[in-house]
């Protein structure tokens, strides 16, 4: 059965069909297929149904559960390959490579046709909303494949078919967009076929009446002018005769149009379009689609027929009626001078001479313009026949015959009749020159009249001078409009009788003249009844925006007059007087804007009348416009923009000074509790508001507008100014209150060493607390400040609280000068140290601010507390010093620091000793890298660089005693000893060891790099500047009667100080650490101080940190700013001056240069002592 699946559901047939008949038969033979498949299911159920009765196998176990997965995947399969065969098969016979190929037959016969404005296919190749395109028939016979998965029940657990499974399989899926990609193909091609015919587009796109109308648009009337008789050079007018040939001929006839070349180009591009369309192919065939196009071609011919029709059809009616015209005028004037008067006695006669006359004025005028239509109208016709346009009669043996009868009629006209009239028009013409001359003496008198009455120069305005002007002008035309119609009389009869034809410029410069005096009083009444409807607006209801825009637009009518020619209106009196009133507003309404500001209060508008000197009711409510233009503003316009600006800077004054107001309303001081009173919190906002306002009231008062503020602004001035100093002797009392009462109030040493300074603090303590009770209640800024004798109070406080401070500092100075490393500890450190001086363990915690490598003492437990002696020293690092024997705090804890300091000095000396002694065992006793535990790290390393010192001597020696390679076999030690040191580095060390070894290896590595260097350079002498320049340790008695520790460095000898600096490590010695070292030591030599260069991060502190430490002196680094006075450098100095410590300043250029210019002098000073 699954076999029998796989055979293509789709059938071609050999001949191409209509899509709904193809679809039709699709579907018939396709039922059957799927019937017979939905069969081939159930047979299948049916069997497997029959298995299991059969065998009875338990529905759950694995085998069964096997089984029937294994027929369900056949069953998929099947159904899979029997989807993708069909889908594969349609592919292919939608597919344009297939179809060309195997040479097949189109599937579809699809029609072209104009639909919808448009050309499109019937029906459409892509989807749409009918669901009647050919793909959307593609995708339903898809859907027919897709179908059989639904057909077959499943044979397993589940419910329903495989539809799910199927539509995964990646075989359907890459066969369905085989089909996909072939309809769409076919749909690019047909688009790209549908697109051949744009270029007929514009006739069903465009309207034949609109682009005719168009094309008729592109051409000129034709204009016929003659020179002015009399005239100036160069004026010209029109040509009568052609105006009078246009009325009888070319009546009905649209004169405007292009050239007959031009039709004749556009008819033969229409043509050729028709062409194009008959040349079309019927039907054609693109891939598997059968394409008629004849409705298309059929529907597109009809439409370029009329397109064609409506261009010929235009150019023979034209022609038609302008034959007709001409014969209809020649036929007229045939029968109109068969009769001829004998004598012009009676009225019938001179009627029936006027007749003639008129007829014989026809031919003339319009004879020579009329011949000259001939030939275009042959063209025409010529032009139509070459088009294939016919008349049923015979438009050219028409024209001719008109053209003769013309002729004929012309010279009989002019010829016999003529000569036969002429005694009677000569007669008459008599009497017409006396009815002219008589006529022309009326348009003279008229013409003066007219410019005596007519209203010039009429400067004022009111409602019945305006009306009076419309009359006069009214009445005027009217007149003009008579004396027209009877000039107009008179040019006929000129015309008729052959006299010299009369002008009537009077008439023409009245007409002229008539209309811009309308067009002027038009503006005089408009301007009028609006500036009288604007003086009535309320002074509150006036918008002068839109009154100006109004304003713009009569002076745009006044600068364009109606007729530009007449050039004099402009200097006419009532036309200069209107623009006099226009001007006048449209300075006055700015003026008025400005006015109505919200600044303006009464002085300002009092200050206005004085300026104008008139009075008005500027508060009354009936106040207006009127009341303003009273006042001429337009002559004042610089002193109102002065008072509007004085006014809007006065308001900006006093809008700010209320501001300011406002905000000290809301500006309170904060308090908070501080031991039982009262302090003020932080005032960054209030201090800013101060300098803020502070700079705003002197910019006021810069100003010559303040006048009305003056008073106010000069209190605020003196408030804040208050306020400043206030806050600021308020601020500098709070915080030596703070800083100074724990130490008067709660150190009983301060209390019994400084009584006097104690009460006194003590008064100012009581005043102090009642002076922040009382402001807590009244905690406004300017209040409390403004307080009366509160700046006088405050300025008193402050010179008690200073005179305690001077008295406490000359106490502390005493401390200092007994200890001098309490130079270096804060004066809140310091008085903890003082007050707790009697109480060691306290003082204990503050060791570590006095010395720089010690942080505290081991004392010794006793049942007494506090405990008084000690056994020994902890560094910063935790290393532990023992000194041997018991160190006992006795007397003044300045006394006993001092005792302390000595101590320290001593013990690592005695340490030094013993470590040189048992160094120079190292090879017998200990080695080196298991010696270095028995000693502080800082006396390990000492021990080290003096063994080295030795060491290195003793090759020299032995170099000039002929030992050669004595240096060599040291250079080999040396390295022995590092390696023995690397080597417990990596064993499991205390962190304490640990640093200690690693300290050590890094000098021993540049021990190393020293000695490498002599061998390679091959010095043997060691006076030498390679070995003088190192830093040399010696072990020797000099001067005083124990042996000491001494470092040189070229010409610089010194003492080792002793100073303890813990388990800190060292720095890697460099070329350039050496350099530094020399050169520090030689400015030390030369009694001066040394300033080490470079960028940020390079370590010129540490440099001088660690030569400090290799000669076992104190060192403190003060971080420099702007904040150091000269007073405080100067404790600095007596503080290294008496300790004999080095101070290393960082970033020393932040200090002030005023503060620098007195250092200069503190730091020679001590130079100079030290030199002495």
């Amino acid at each position: 059965s699954c076999a029998e699946w796989s055979q293509p559901l789709y059938e071609r047939k050999n001949k191409p069909m209509a899509p709904d008949d193809l679809e039709q038969t699709h579907a018939s033979s396709v039922d059957l297929r799927l019937s017979k498949i939905k069969d081939d299911g159930k047979e299948v159920n049916k069997l497997l149904k029959d298995t299991m009765d059969h065998i009875k196998p338990n529905k759950k176990s694995v085998e069964w559960l096997a089984y029937q997965d294994y027929i369900n995947s056949v069953i998929i399969e099947g159904i899979t390959k029997a989807i993708e065969t069909s889908l594969h098969h349609l592919a292919n016979q939608i597919s344009f490579e297939y179809n060309k190929h195997n040479d097949l037959p189109p599937m579809f016969d699809v029609k072209v046709d104009l639909m919808d404005a448009e050309v499109a296919f019937d029906p459409p190749i892509s989807s749409s909303a009918r669901e009647n395109g050919i793909k959307d028939i593609i995708f339903r016979i898809v859907e027919n494949f897709v179908y059989i998965a639904s057909l077959i029940p499943r044979l397993d657990q589940n419910q329903g078919d495989y539809l799910a499974e199927v539509k995964d399989q990646f075989s359907i899926l890459f066969a369905l967009s085989l089909v996909s990609k072939n309809m769409k193909q076919m749909e690019n091609e047909t688009e790209n076929f549908i697109k051949k015919f744009d270029e007929f587009s514009f006739l069903w796109k465009e309207d034949i009446e609109v682009s005719f109308q168009a094309f008729l648009d592109t051409g000129e009337e034709p204009v016929y002018k003659k020179p002015v008789e009399d005239g100036e050079d160069g004026e010209m007018e029109d040509d009568e005769s052609y105006l009078w040939m246009a009325e009888k001929i070319l009546n009905g006839i649209t004169v405007k149009k292009p050239s007959l070349d031009k039709f004749d180009d556009k008819i033969t591009y229409l043509t050729s379009i028709k062409a194009k369309i008959q040349d079309m192919v019927t039907s054609t065939t693109k891939g598997w689609l059968k394409i008629n196009l004849q409705p298309l071609k059929t529907i597109l011919g009809d439409i370029i027929t009329s397109w064609i029709n409506r261009y010929t059809d235009f150019l023979l009616k034209n022609t038609v009626t302008e034959i007709e015209n001409i014969i209809s005028f020649t036929d007229g004037v045939g029968s109109g001078i068969k009769k001829v008067p004998k004598s012009a006695e009676s009225q019938a006669d001179k009627d029936l001479l006027m007749k003639v006359m008129t007829h014989l004025r026809d031919v003339k005028m319009i004879k020579d313009h009329t011949l000259n239509e001939i030939n275009p109208m042959k063209e025409t016709v010529q032009l139509l026949k070459k088009h294939g346009v016919q008349h049923e009669e015979d438009l050219l043996l028409k024209i001719e015959n008109s053209k003769t009868s013309l002729i004929e009629v012309s010279e009989k006209a002019l010829g016999s009749v003529k000569e036969e009239i002429l005694p009677l028009q000569t007669k008459e013409g008599a009497n017409i020159k006396r009815q002219l001359e008589k006529f022309s003496v009326r348009v003279i008198e008229f013409r003066n009249e007219f410019l005596q009455k007519c209203p010039y120069l009429t400067k004022e305005v009111s409602d019945k001078i305006i009306d009076d002007a419309y009359e006069l002008v009214s009445n005027f035309y009217s007149k003009t409009v008579e004396l027209e119609n009877e000039a107009k009389n008179y040019n006929n009869l000129e015309t008729l009788f052959e006299l010299q034809k009369s002008g009537y410029t009077q008439l023409k410069d009245c007409k002229n003249e008539l209309r811009s005096l309308k067009y002027m009083w038009d503006l005089i009444q408009l301007v009028h009844f609006q500036f009288n409807a604007w003086k009535l607006t309320l002074w509150d209801k006036i918008d002068t925006d839109s009154l100006l825009a109004q304003i713009k637009e009569l002076q745009k009518k006044q600068v364009n007059p109606v007729n530009p020619a007449n050039k004099e209106i402009k200097a006419w009196g009532a036309f200069t007087s209107l623009n006099e009133r226009v001007k006048n507003m449209s300075t006055i309404l700015p003026l008025i804007s400005d006015l109505h500001s919200k600044t303006m209060m009464k002085r300002h508008w009092k200050k206005l009348m004085a300026i104008t000197g008139k009075n008005i009711q500027f508060d009354s409510p009936k106040f207006c416009l009127e009341d303003l233009i009273q006042l001429e503003l337009y002559r004042y316009s610089d002193e109102v923009n002065e008072l509007v600006d004085s006014a809007n800077k006065e308001a900006r004054i006093e809008t700010n000074l209320n501001k300011i107001k406002a905000t000290w309303e809301g500006q309170i001081l904060n308090f908070t509790e501080y031991k039982g009173c009262y302090i003020i919190g932080a005032l960054d906002e209030t201090i800013e508001f101060v300098d803020d306002h502070s700079m705003q009231l002197m910019g006021m008062m810069s100003q010559k507008d303040v006048e009305e503020f003056k008073e106010t602004v000069l209190e605020w001035q003196r408030k804040l100014k208050t306020v400043d100093t206030v806050l600021g002797i308020w601020i500098k009392v709070q915080k030596n209150w703070q800083r100074l009462e724990t130490i008067f109030l709660a150190s009983e040493d301060i209390k019994a060493q400084l009584p006097e300074d104690t009460k006194r603090f003590q008064k100012v303590d009581t005043e102090w607390r009642e002076l922040m009770i009382e402001a807590a209640e009244e905690p406004g800024v300017i209040t409390a400040c403004n307080f009366e004798g509160r700046e006088e109070l405050l300025f008193e406080l402050f010179s008690e609280i200073e005179l305690c401070e001077k008295s406490l500092n000359e106490y502390l100075e005493q401390k200092k000068k007994i200890f001098s490393r309490f130079y270096f500890v804060s004066n809140q450190a310091l008085l903890d140290i003082l007050s707790n001086g009697n109480n060691p363990e306290i003082v204990n915690g503050y060791l570590g601010d006095c010395f720089s490598g010690m942080k505290s003492v081991d004392f010794v437990e006793t049942e007494a507390r506090p405990y008084r002696v000690c056994q020994g020293m902890i560094s910063k690092e935790n290393e532990y010093v023992s000194f041997g024997d018991h160190f006992e705090f006795v007397g003044a804890v300045e006394n006993y620091l001092c005792d302390l300091e000595t101590k320290v000095m001593k013990v690592l000396r005695n340490i030094v000793e013993a470590a040189k002694t048992t160094a120079d065992n190292w090879e017998i006793d200990k080695k080196r890298h298991y010696w270095l535990e028995d000693y502080c790290a800082q006396i390990a390393l000492l021990a080290t660089q003096i063994m080295w010192t030795e060491e290195v001597g003793r090759a020299f020696e032995e170099l000039s005693g002929g030992g050669e390679s004595a240096m060599k076999e040291y250079l080999a030690q040396i390295k022995t000893r590092i390696g023995f040191l690397i080597e417990r580095v990596r064993e499991d060390l205390t962190m304490d060891l640990r640093i200690k070894v690693i300290t050590i290896i890094t000098i021993d590595v540049h021990e190393r790099d020293v000695v490498a260097s002599f061998v390679e350079r091959k010095i043997e002498d060691d006076q030498s500047f390679a070995w003088q320049s190192q830093l040399k340790f010696k072990w020797e008695q000099r001067s005083e009667d124990l042996k000491h520790c001494y470092a040189d460095i070229c010409d610089y000898k010194t003492k080792y100080s002793y100073e303890y600096v813990g388990n800190c490590g060292r720095l890697v010695i460099t070329p350039l650490t050496d350099r530094c070292y020399i050169t520090l030591t030689q400015a030390l030599n030369l009694t001066m101080g040394g300033a080490p260069a470079g960028p940020a991060g390079t370590g010129k502190t540490e440099t001088v940190k660690d030569l400090a430490r290799a000669l076992g002196l104190p060192v403190v680094v003060f971080n420099c700013s702007d904040q150091m006075n000269y007073e405080s450098m100067a404790q600095i100095f007596l503080g290294l001056s008496q300790s004999g410590s080095w101070g290393c300043f960082d970033e020393f250029n932040r200090i002030s240069i005023e503060v620098l210019s007195v250092v200069s002098t503190q730091v020679k000073t001590v130079l100079d002592a030290l030199k002495q």
